[in-house]
């Protein structure tokens, strides 16, 4: 698509993506039942027990990361160089509140399919104290601070989402890593 010199229309990149197997992830922070696996990839730079590495679907498949790179920029207005470091992808469901673990700065997300609910739920500090807000990410992209306590509210259908981040210390992770993101 990128190297036809195409033009990346969402309906285009939501039905490449509704192609893709998004697989198990053992993610605890988003499972509201710790027996159940959901359906979410990890895709670009990221760290485990302090070890850098480029996640095995950017290394394997460079133009699908392209491609959500690209869309990523282009549905929240940012500027060409790199301005995240890592995607998550997630498909199927919904969360609890939780709050992502080493993120720095905002987080950018977008989801579509056919579904109902589903909306991003804010609150305004770390807990479920106090206000949140219901966000729409299906109309829009949202922008939010992945490190307060958000959720996805219940959702029936079929709901994919994408979420652009940038990894936290990101900038200690060796160069040749660094060059290989998107």
């Amino acid at each position: 698509l990128l190297e036809c010199g195409g033009e990346l229309h969402d309906k285009a990149v939501q039905d490449i993506i509704r192609m893709w197997p998004v697989g198990e992830s053992a993610r605890t922070n988003v499972r509201k039942d710790l027996n159940i696996a959901v359906h979410s990839d990890s895709i670009g730079l990221s760290r485990v027990k302090g070890q850098w590495y480029v996640t095995p679907i950017a290394r394997h498949y460079p133009a699908f990361s392209a491609m959500l790179t690209e869309w990523g920029k282009r549905m929240a207005g940012l500027p060409r160089e790199r301005s995240f470091t890592s995607i998550s992808l997630n498909a199927f469901f919904d969360s609890p509140p939780h709050e992502d673990r080493g993120n720095y700065g905002p987080s950018w997300t977008r989801s579509f399919g056919a579904f109902e609910g589903g909306l991003l739920q804010v609150w305004s500090k770390i807990g479920t104290e106090g206000p949140s807000v219901l966000v729409d990410t299906q109309s829009a992209c949202a922008v939010f601070d992945g490190n307060i306590t958000h959720a996805v509210t219940r959702t029936s259908g079929w709901r994919w989402s994408i979420v652009y981040y940038t990894a936290s210390q990101s900038w200690d992770a060796p160069p040749e890593m660094q060059n290989q993101l998107m």
